[in-house]
């Protein structure tokens, strides 16, 4: 029998505050820094998962869409968005606190691919994606484009 999971089952979140330490000359955040990140929230969701170690295998679509200053709040948010035998695709959304306001912006996201490994960092399987919702199933269906046309490189 197969093993499911829910995409809320390994979601992540995290806050950070930009600091001195990673802007650039203009005071914008690095998109370096920022890509570290987002690929350790996308590891962490992917880890959960698949309940193993995971490696980054490709990060697709990469959209960097306002500018994150110095002293900006930023919240990370990744989830599943699909699993295939070994590998997963990550979404991760990156919002930004907007001052006096109690909404968000999406300044960032991206798609990552991990593959889950062994002991012996070999591939193994994981947990198929349960769909729960309309959501759940759009964004796995996107997902699966997504690989596909990896795959046709």
């Amino acid at each position: 029998m197969e093993h499911y999971k829910s995409k809320d089952d390994s979601k992540t979140e995290s806050t950070y505050i930009i600091i001195p330490n990673d802007v650039n000359a203009a005071g914008h955040l690095h998109g370096g820094v920022l890509m570290q990140w987002m690929d350790l929230i996308a590891a962490i969701t992917a880890t959960r998962h698949a309940n193993t170690a995971v490696t980054t295998a490709a990060v697709d679509s990469l959209i960097f869409c306002e500018p994150v200053r110095m002293g900006d709040i930023i919240n990370l948010k990744s989830s599943v968005t699909w699993v295939g035998n070994s590998s997963m695709e990550i979404m991760v959304k990156v919002y930004k606190d907007v001052a006096g306001i109690r909404e968000s912006l999406c300044t960032n996201h991206g798609y990552f691919v991990f593959v889950a490994l062994d002991e012996q960092d070999k591939p193994t399987r994981v947990p198929r994606l349960a769909l729960i919702t309309t959501e759940d199933q759009e964004l796995f269906t996107a997902a699966k484009l997504r690989m596909e046309l990896r795959k046709a490189k």
